[in-house]
């Protein structure tokens, strides 16, 4: 055979002696001794060399210091006593020690070593001459192992990875057997007994194995031309002399096969997403999975030949980036990562990784650039050197806020009996629980608990400054923020004993829902975030928040419930529950900037001379995005921007694209602006450009006139404006952050059944300068109010609905909270008087017609009725003590307009007398609880 690949067998390192069945009592008998506490050394000789320990004695024995422990590391340890006969030394790495080991038996002493590299993942253990290295990627954390000499000097070790903590926990102690059939040893020695020992920094940047290496010269050395193909056993010593083969897969990827294939421009595409990937060359193709924030690559080396694995994920549920090569890895919390810097990761010089990630949470994406090199000189370029991504925009999953186990079927009662522990844990032990269970990357380094200005036993504190109704006293500690809508809450784990930090914060004027445990924290925009289903938020399935808020529109509020539970037992109940709040109704606070710019005084001009940019400079579509960062504009940005070039603002006619037939007075836009008027005629919808940033923002403006209401679009800022409170003829100013504002004026045309508004758009960049756009949109446009046919339009069941509320069906009146959501629920609160009238007054007549007659005053003071003196109206006052208020009902005749008016508190409806049949029945719904319940009271006789 001549360069033949022979596989090595798997060694079996806690084999048994060297001698099968090794007995040293019988050895020692057939020599005719027995064992004393020292052997002469002609018998000594003969053990070593039958034993086959001999061979393997270093030639320089160690000495031991007179100390137990020395070091060079300079992390603080508490470190147990040594034994008399053992000193050890803990090196610079803190992650390996080496110990000198007497045994008076031998009349040697014993040079051992273990020795845990973090950056590498590497182990290695020797025993005088004889070495073990491997690496740690196939490692089984927690498992027991042996390593010995023959089976004499044992090392028996355990480690588990504190990765979170940056720590390995290692266990570890040093044994001298001489006896097959007994497993007991006669000396032992623990060196370490769930010690924490410090990874060090790593230096992601690692060169060349062999310093200076050069692939040229290393041809040259084997007599081969640089660049030609190698055989197998070359390829083989190839990696080994650079360094790389332990972290390679049994298993190359493939550019032919999937994920990578078939591919285009050098992707396969998994993502469903709109994402603009730049080209990538041979000899390298990459795949970008269905997650959009998964890329992997596999790249060839022709001349090897040979094809590396690559990637890059970026997980927005879990909060970790994981990046490596091949076997090789390292994973990255999110509060670890400092957004925007540029980071690296070698493998061993050779496969080199450089990432840069930007989070756009505004926008709900990263902003990435990824760029990959295989090299094989030291001072030379790289064989192959990728960009795979170049500012390129991922966007992020969205994701499922449940209570799954990080662990699926956890049990704390298992794990313990696993792990031979007990309640309480010891601290190694509660750090191992936290790395096990996925907690630790999120824990916060300072416990909620030790806040006593905002957690106090059993107290709600409170910051708001407004008067809000809730419980001074609760099971576990909470706080309510200055902002209002804000609750935190401390809760301690009783079986972890560990404090969670838990919050849920509605911030309308952020236009952001954040909700999190600890640092696990997910900010949302208030769009996407749904109001009225129940949520569910999780931390590894043990801390958990339940939580359902209502927008309570009229009241300006919301309506909060929120539970916390933990659970350590997957298959049982959870062992702490608590009802930290229920239905409490939380003030929404009048937003600071009030529409206007959240940089006070902010300047374009000065944003861009600040940022390094000269006055030609125009700005990229990253510099764009980082300025709506900058100034709270990014969460109101719709995903899809509007193009004034597509439906629905094509075609156009002096700016307008009007599929309404009755509105021919619609105003010339000459800026950069088109508009849309739908066939309701009762909306319209712009899309402007901002020219300078290379940005469209699109506004909408809506009239409802049968609930009362207009609704303002600025891009996802949605704005409702009552116009029964509306004082017709006054200026309403909205805007968004400052830079999208409007002007609305609105005149009610009772006589014409209109409305009549004025529109005006103004786009603003400056705060002391003019506008960069300032266009009427609409001059004086009537908006017909059409007719509203309220007989059909509500189908609403009191009794469904107080079932569904958990409320018994015979229930009179309703908790404040209730009353409010039932009237939401009704869409009545919009037409509500702030005062109701009284119902308690006596009937009374002032027509003085003995022929009209009034019902007197209801027994059960449910109404009472009043005649008008000209005998054309009545006003009934009807108490609805479900709702919680009364309500005016006014009947009124007015024979010189030909009117008939209907009217509930502010809902007002008229009819033309001309085309009422007089002498029929006829009924007229304006609302009701449903249409299968009609009141039967009578009020007219």
């Amino acid at each position: 055979m001549e360069n033949n690949l022979l596989p090595k067998a798997a060694c079996e390192w806690t084999s048994d002696f060297y001698i099968a069945n090794f007995s040293l009592t019988d050895w020692l008998e057939m020599k005719h001794y027995t064992i004393v506490d020292s052997l002469p050394s002609n018998i000594l000789y003969q053990l070593y060399e039958e034993t086959n320990i001999g061979h393997y004695f270093l030639d320089d024995k160690c000495s031991r210091s007179n100390s137990s422990w020395s070091k060079d590391c300079g992390m603080n340890m508490t470190l147990m006593e040594l034994p008399a006969e053992v000193s050890c030394y803990i090196t610079d790495t803190c992650t390996g020690i080496q110990c000198c080991v007497m045994n008076t038996l031998l009349q040697q002493t014993f040079e051992i070593s273990f020795l845990l590299d973090s950056c590498n993942s590497r182990i290695s253990i020797g025993i005088e001459k004889i070495q073990y290295n491997s690496t740690l990627l196939d490692f089984q954390w927690g498992a027991h192992y042996s390593f010995s000499l023959q089976g004499i000097v044992r090392v028996e070790y355990s480690i588990e990875d504190l990765y979170t903590e940056r720590y390995y926990l290692v266990n570890m102690r040093i044994r001298f057997c001489y006896e097959s059939a007994d497993s007991q040893c006669d000396e032992k020695y623990t060196i370490l007994q769930n010690m924490k020992l410090p990874k060090q920094q790593c230096d992601w940047r690692s060169g060349f194995s062999i310093p200076g290496f050069s692939l040229e010269s290393w041809y040259h050395q084997h007599s081969m031309t640089p660049g030609s193909q190698l055989d197998d056993w070359m390829i083989s010593e190839l990696l080994n002399d650079l360094g790389i083969s332990s972290y390679l897969h049994v298993k190359q990827c493939s550019r032919h096969s999937s994920p990578f294939y078939p591919s285009s421009l050098g992707w396969n595409k998994g993502c469903t997403n709109s994402i603009n990937l730049p080209q990538i060359e041979e000899p390298t193709t990459c795949y970008l999975d269905t997650s959009c924030t998964r890329v992997e690559c596999c790249v060839d080396v022709d001349f090897i030949p040979y094809s590396f694995h690559t990637y890059l994920n970026i997980d927005p549920c879990k909060q970790i980036i994981t990046v490596g090569t091949e076997r090789f890895q390292r994973n990255i919390s999110f509060s670890d990562y400092q957004w925007g810097k540029q980071e690296e990761l070698w493998l061993a010089g050779v496969l080199r990784l450089s990432y840069e990630i930007e989070d756009f949470s505004g926008e709900s994406k990263y902003l990435v650039s990824l760029n990959m090199s295989v090299c094989f000189e030291n001072n030379k370029s790289c064989h192959v050197s990728t960009q795979i991504l170049s500012n390129t925009w991922l966007t992020k999953a969205l994701c499922a806020w449940d209570s799954n186990y990080y662990i699926s079927n956890f049990s704390l009662t298992n794990w313990l009996e696993k792990e031979n522990m007990s309640l309480p844990l010891p601290d190694y032990g509660q750090l191992l629980l936290f790395e096990d269970t996925g907690i630790a990357p999120y824990l916060q380094d300072d416990k909620c608990g030790e806040d006593t200005s905002k957690f106090k036993h059993s107290i709600f504190t409170n910051a708001c400054p407004l008067n809000v109704s809730g419980k001074d006293l609760v099971e576990i500690p909470c706080h309510l923020s200055a902002l209002c809508t804000g609750i935190e809450c401390c809760v301690h784990a009783n079986k972890l004993n560990r404090d969670f930090h838990t919050i849920v914060l509605v911030d309308p004027c952020s236009f952001v829902v954040t909700v999190g445990i600890e640092d696990f924290v997910y900010n949302t925009s208030i769009t996407e975030f749904s109001f009225g289903e129940l949520q569910q938020f999780s931390i590894a399935g043990i801390a958990n928040i339940e939580l359902i808020i209502y927008y309570l529109e009229k009241e300006h509020s919301y309506l909060v419930s929120k539970n916390i539970s933990i659970c350590t037992e997957s298959q049982d109940t959870c062992e702490q529950d608590y009802v930290v709040v229920e239905n409490m109704m939380l003030p929404i606070l009048q937003c600071s900037n009030n529409g206007g710019f959240i940089k006070k005084g902010f300047s374009l001009e000065r944003w861009r001379n600040e940022s390094g940019f000269s006055l030609n400079d125009s700005l990229t579509s990253v510099d764009v995005s980082e300025l709506f960062e900058y100034i709270g504009l990014a969460y109101y940005l719709l995903s899809t921007r509007c193009n004034r070039s597509s439906d629905p603002y094509i075609p156009s006619v002096k700016g307008w694209n009007s599929l309404c037939i009755d509105n021919e007075d619609l105003t010339n836009l000459t800026g950069p602006v088109s508009c849309n008027l739908d066939s309701t005629c009762n909306k319209i919808s712009c899309c402007v450009d901002i020219e300078n940033l290379d940005r469209t923002m699109e506004i909408s403006l809506a009239i409802d006139h049968c609930n009362g209401r207009l609704t303002l679009q600025l891009e996802r800022l949605s704005i409702d404006v009552s116009l029964i409170d509306y004082k017709w003829g006054t200026q309403l100013e909205h805007g968004l952050v400052g830079v999208v504002n409007t002007v609305i004026i609105i005149y009610n045309l009772a006589s014409e059944n209109n409305y009549m508004v004025d529109l005006t758009v103004l786009v603003c960049l400056e705060s002391n300068d003019t506008c960069s756009v300032d266009e009427v949109i609409l001059d004086g446009v009537k908006f017909s109010k059409g007719v509203c046919d309220r007989s059909m339009e509500n189908d609403f069941s009191l009794a469904a609905w107080l079932d569904e509320k958990s409320f018994p069906k015979s229930i009179e009146s309703l908790p404040v909270w209730a009353e409010v959501q039932l009237k939401q629920n009704l869409n009545i609160d919009n037409f509500l008087k702030p005062e109701s009238c009284s119902h308690t007054l006596a009937s009374s007549n002032d027509c003085g017609s003995a022929v009209i007659k009034v019902v007197p005053t209801d027994k059960h003071d449910r109404f009472s009725c009043r005649l008008s003196a000209d005998c054309t109206s009545v006003e009934c006052c009807v108490n609805l003590p479900i709702l919680g208020t009364s309500v005016s009902i006014v009947f009124e005749i007015n024979e010189c307009r030909n009117n008939l008016r209907l009217q509930i508190d502010n809902l007002k409806q008229d009819f033309k007398l001309s085309e009422v049949l007089f002498g029929m029945i006829d009924k007229k719904n304006m609302f009701c609880q449903n249409s299968s319940e009609p009141d039967k009271n009578e009020i007219l006789a």
